[in-house]
């Protein structure tokens, strides 16, 4: 799926980026504020995100952009060095648990003014959000994957809206900008792991489970970003 949402953003851009003169592309550093019942049960204050942006200014002087983008948040990690994790075997191996959350977006932007270096704008924003936590079993942390998958993962929608300000490049303003963005971000309700969570049962079944009890939260924060954008590639 993840590959799927990368190979869609990737096609989107490409026309735009060889026809459109008004096209940016922007890389984004996030930190992600956890609120509310997501704060409450997740118990972290900052999640760090990257994210890729592309965007669209519509043409005749209207004052707005149209945009997808994708983004990635580690949110945690935890890591077992166990003897048990496969029925006949005492070989000590390293079992690491990734907690992660993926998006993929629209968004859409409105300028005060249509002049397209305005440096304020609003924005809202949505679309699909997963967060999951999988594992993965090695021999040591270079190692290849002796085995790989998912303990749990959930889909939902998410929205988000927001305001920022642009900061055009001094030699040449139509190549592109720095950007600075707050954004409140809300889901539906959602099932996720924590760090701590999900231990391994050798003794459960043939092969041994995993067992844990999910939290269900909205996956509530504050996003504060910082971009570089690069125009009229």
């Amino acid at each position: 799926m993840k590959r799927n949402l990368c190979f869609a953003l990737v096609g989107w851009i490409i026309p735009f980026g060889l026809y459109a003169q008004d096209f940016s592309v922007g890389i984004l550093g996030r930190s992600n504020v956890t609120l509310n019942r997501f704060n409450e049960k997740l118990g972290m204050a900052v999640i760090p995100e990257l994210g890729l942006l592309g965007l669209y200014r519509l043409p005749y002087q209207q004052p707005l952009e149209v945009g997808l983008s994708l983004g990635y948040s580690l949110y945690g990690t935890d890591l077992e060095e166990r003897d048990d994790l496969f029925p006949d075997s005492s070989e000590m191996l390293r079992l690491r648990k990734y907690h992660n959350i993926w998006n993929a977006k629209a968004h859409l932007r409105f300028f005060p003014t249509p002049w397209v270096h305005f440096p304020l704008f609003f924005e809202v924003q949505g679309g699909a959000v997963n967060i999951n936590t999988r594992y993965a079993i090695r021999v040591n942390a270079v190692d290849e994957p002796i085995e790989k998958d998912h303990i749990l993962r959930d889909w939902v929608m998410g929205y988000g809206a927001g305001i920022g300000y642009k900061l055009p490049f001094r030699k040449d303003p139509t190549s592109g900008h720095i950007e600075f963005r707050v954004l409140y971000h809300d889901t539906a309700f959602a099932g996720f792991l924590k760090k701590g969570q999900a231990q391994f049962d050798p003794t459960i079944g043939d092969f041994g489970e995993f067992v844990y009890q999910p939290n269900r939260a909205p996956l509530t924060m504050l996003e504060l970003s910082l971009g570089v954008f690069f125009s009229n590639l």
